[in-house]
This record gives structure tokens, sequence and C-alpha cells, in this order.
């Protein structure tokens, strides 16, 4: 996992010349242990929102959902079982980020 996200770290780096000063995640065990010393080696701050604390995180909690709710009505619509959740969920956020939003002044988010 550490060699994954250094490089993960290192693409977006690339991708926006701009330097990863933070890391703030839901406190889970998948970002202690070993990715700690990595997070030190980078100069990365680790920030762990209050555990049971869903609004600590309101923007990833709310595009979640919106996600969960495009999901749930493309099977509908499409009349597909739960087992196509995951080729739903990569659409839906492929669509999400290659429309326009009003957030960004009618922008498109992939293009910035």
């Amino acid at each position: 996992m550490q060699k994954k996200f250094h490089k993960l770290i290192k693409q977006i780096e690339n991708e926006t010349d701009l330097k990863v000063k933070y890391l703030c995640t839901d406190g889970g065990e998948e970002y202690q242990g070993e990715l700690t010393p990595l997070l030190e080696d980078l100069g990365i701050k680790h920030e762990p929102t209050s555990p049971y604390s869903l609004q600590s995180n309101g923007k990833a909690e709310r595009l979640n959902r919106t996600l969960c709710e495009h999901v749930r009505a493309m099977l509908f619509q499409a009349n597909m079982p739960k087992s196509f959740w995951a080729e739903a969920m990569t659409t839906a956020a492929y669509l999400i980020n290659h429309l326009p939003s009003e957030a960004i002044e009618g922008k498109i988010p992939y293009e910035l």
C-alpha cells in the first residue's frame, strides 16, 4: 500500500504543480501503521476527523450521498441488479466529473 500511496501523491503533485501538505481522513485503521512513516518522510501532516462525526467531513459525505443516489437511480431505471453497483458508481463519478457545475461557475470539474 505504501508504494501505491507514494505513487498517487507524486501523480497528484505532478499534475497540479502543488505540494500535498495535509491528508485529512476519517481516522480509519488503514491510514495508521505503515502509512504514518511514509507521510512523515514526505512531510505530509495527517489530520484525522473526529470519530462518528460525519458533519466534520461534510463535502465528502455529501458527494458520497450524491453518488449513491445516482447509482440507485441508474440501477432502478435500467432494472439492473445490485451486482452492477461498482460499474454504476464508476459511471456516476465519470458523469459528475464531466458535466458543468454551478459551484465552479458552470465549468467542468475534469477540465479544472
